[in-house]
């Protein structure tokens, strides 16, 4: 189980995709999302997810000019390793 939740002063959206994440088609390879930002500004999916796979976490906000400093904490049974793109 891959829980992630933020710890933010801005309300986040958040989508999980499996193998790649491509602009022009967001629902392709999307395995989990938060439906609306997140009550008391905390961003939270949990998914079950496989070994040897690569995932994608994306955050965002509501308007693409609001930004500022947020921390994952990510919690599962095994080792994660994350890389930053952008």
């Amino acid at each position: 189980m891959f829980n992630s939740d933020t710890c933010i002063s801005i309300p986040l959206y958040g989508y999980l995709y499996e193998s790649d994440f491509d602009l022009s088609h967001p629902n392709k390879n999307l395995l989990a999302k938060t439906n609306e930002s997140c009550k008391n500004l905390q961003l939270k999916l949990g998914s079950y997810l496989e070994i040897n796979r690569t995932y994608i976490l994306l955050v965002t906000t509501f308007d693409s000019d609001v930004r500022g400093p947020f921390t994952l904490l990510i919690s599962g049974p095994k080792n994660i390793t994350l890389n930053r793109f952008g």
